[in-house]
Parts: structure tokens; sequence; C-alpha cells
């Protein structure tokens, strides 16, 4: 019998890849190891710090000046970055563990990068 987090998994990937919110995949793994995740919760999280990111980005007139304030707030302000101390720490793997923690390993990094670049209107794909 599959977990209701294989069976979300599943129906997700059967949507075109214009509608797969990738954060939401990666969340759906991370429920795997994390049976009481609330995905959603997550995903809220994630249009929260593009909330917070979205005002500073606006303040860019040009397409790179927008890149280089989005990467100053992801960064900087909201404080994500690689897990150096611990790379191989399991939880830098688990989309929810890197949302709380601000720290991961490079593609859970980006996972988070494009979903609150896009959320903010940036084309990071």
């Amino acid at each position: 019998m599959h977990s209701h987090a294989t069976l979300r998994f599943a129906e997700l990937s059967r949507r075109s890849d214009r509608e797969i919110d990738v954060a939401e995949g990666a969340l759906w793994i991370a429920a795997e190891q994390y049976p009481d995740l609330d995905v959603d919760l997550y995903l809220a999280r994630l249009d929260a710090v593009a909330d917070t990111i979205r005002p500073q980005v606006a303040r860019g007139s040009t397409p790179l000046e927008r890149v280089e304030l989005f990467n100053q707030a992801f960064f900087e302000v909201e404080g994500f970055s690689g897990n150096q101390a611990a790379f191989d720490d399991p939880r830098n793997s688990f989309l929810n563990e890197v949302i709380d923690r601000r720290t991961g390993i490079p593609i859970t990094l980006a996972i988070v990068y494009v979903e609150v670049a896009r959320r903010v209107g940036l084309r990071a794909s």
C-alpha cells in the first residue's frame, strides 16, 4: 500500500511541466520521512519569503539589478546558505528542513531559490 505522500507525489508528477511546482514535489518527497509534514504550510512559508523579498527586488530598474537585489535578500537578509559544516547531514536533503534551518545542499537550496524567485516574478529556471 502506498503512503499518502507517495500518492500525492505521483499525482503531481502527472501534471505538465508548466504546472509542476518543484517545491511541492520536494515537500511530498520529504513527507515520506516526515509523515506529519504540512506541505501547504511550507508552501505558504515560501510565499512568505517571497512576500518579504518582493519589495526589495522591485527597487531594481534593470533585470540585473533585480537579480542582485534578490540575491542579497535571499542570502544575506533571509540567511539561506550552504551547509558547509555538515554537508552530509541528511536534513540537507529535505526541503522542509532547508526552509526551517535556512541551510542545505546545492540542489535543495536551488529548489528554494528558483521557487522563491518565481514567486517574486523572476525567471530563474
